[in-house]
């Protein structure tokens, strides 16, 4: 009897409770793989200062679990309004088909480093919260077309897109009581993005005449026979004139916190005026002398093309490095 006993219970437990296969099978439930589409069909209100741009896009993924939408608990984690968001669902024979129009305002940080031949990569970041990423995951449905054709960007040309499916990790439980708190959740992800490049150099004009006006300025300086007060005060106004500008590019431009193509420009004219200063303080004894000024222009006459020459080359030089890459 005893014997038999023992028998029972070790059946028992070599086969697992009821309430154990319960759990394992909650556990290890089937993975769902959802096939991610997009495609943009508008970009523009590029807002450089404020960091920002408007996009307007599609996407869409298909389904075979009724319970399933992975579209309606998207959320974007570098918008910053969501103007527009509309969701269809449609049952098909291959499954439901899903499909979600977004327009909205999402950040970007606009790297104006090499302005005006700067090429900018627009992102949208796509996490989906319903599942956890145990049980949904974003997949490439294979369509490569993620840019509507008709889509045309005044100033830009459209180098490319794409779409990738990845994973986001919050070190929170969220307050779920079925998690531990020290716990972390990770869900589906995705990022679409656009790569964009300027052929418009309009603006560049714009933003550095006054640098190359500043610097006609200091040409008279060198030769022309004024006094000293004349001399000085057309070497004022070109670094006046040359900081503002560089102040203000540096505002319009959003690029306060770095160096830029525009800024080098201008610092470039700044040293071309201190090089200029230079020469008129030192010849400044010879200047109030009637008899040295043929000499005084002469030389005047070689600094001042030695100088600009090597300005223009210094400018040439840097557009050229960021025009060529």
């Amino acid at each position: 009897m005893t014997r038999a006993i023992w028998l029972c219970i070790f059946v028992l437990w070599s086969h697992g409770s009821p309430c154990h296969a319960q759990n394992e099978g909650q556990t290890n439930q089937p993975i769902e793989y959802a096939p991610l589409g997009a495609l943009m069909t508008d970009v523009g209100d590029f807002d450089r200062q404020g960091k920002r741009f408007d996009a307007t896009f599609w996407l869409w993924t298909l389904t075979t679990n009724p319970e399933c939408n992975p579209l309606a608990d998207l959320n974007f984690p570098n918008a910053i309004e969501i103007k527009e968001s509309v969701i269809n669902k449609e049952k098909t024979p291959r499954g439901f088909w899903i499909t979600r129009k977004i327009r909205g305002t999402f950040r970007h940080a606009w790297d104006m480093t090499d302005f005006p031949f700067d090429g900018q990569t627009l992102g949208i970041e796509l996490v989906s919260t319903g599942r956890d990423y145990s049980r949904l995951r974003f997949i490439d449905d294979g369509v490569t077309s993620i840019v509507d054709s008709n889509l045309h960007i005044q100033g830009w040309d459209i180098l490319g897109a794409s779409l990738y499916a990845s994973k986001m990790t919050y070190r929170s439980s969220f307050g779920d009581p079925r998690i531990e708190k020290t716990s972390e959740v990770t869900y589906a992800a995705a990022d679409v993005s656009v790569t964009l490049r300027r052929v418009n150099y309009a603006a560049f004009w714009k933003l550095t005449i006054a640098a190359f006006v500043a610097a006609g300025l200091v040409i008279p300086a060198f030769f022309i026979r004024l006094d000293a007060q004349t001399r000085f005060g057309l070497l004022a106004a070109s670094v006046f004139a040359d900081v503002l500008s560089m102040q203000s590019a540096s505002s319009d431009l959003g690029a306060v916190e770095y160096v830029t193509l525009v800024d080098k420009i201008h610092i470039l004219v700044l040293i071309y005026t201190f090089v200029a200063t230079v020469f008129v303080l030192y010849t400044h004894e010879h200047h109030i002398h009637p008899e040295a000024s043929p000499p005084i222009k002469w030389n005047g006459f070689r600094m001042a093309l030695m100088t600009t020459f090597v300005l223009l080359m210094g400018i040439t030089a840097l557009v050229w490095r960021v025009w060529s890459q």
